[in-house]
């Protein structure tokens, strides 16, 4: 897995997910809960949106696109 995105907050995380879903792009967040234990751990290190390498292309692709919006 290679990770492609570091989300700020759960709700980012899922939005990215739900769109490499939509592109189909199987997709895993990672420290997803680290913030319910500590929470400075995910404003510090973020949620890591990972992908299989193969898709890793098509991945940043997509989030270049959500990233201009």
């Amino acid at each position: 897995m290679i990770q492609i995105y570091s989300a700020r907050s759960c709700v980012e995380a899922e939005m990215i997910k739900s769109i490499l879903a939509n592109g189909d792009i199987y997709c895993e967040l990672w420290d997803e809960h680290a913030g319910s234990m500590f929470p400075a751990a995910t404003f510090e290190n973020g949620i890591r949106v990972m992908v299989r390498k193969k898709d890793s292309e098509k991945a940043k692709n997509l989030m270049e696109h959500f990233e201009r919006k």
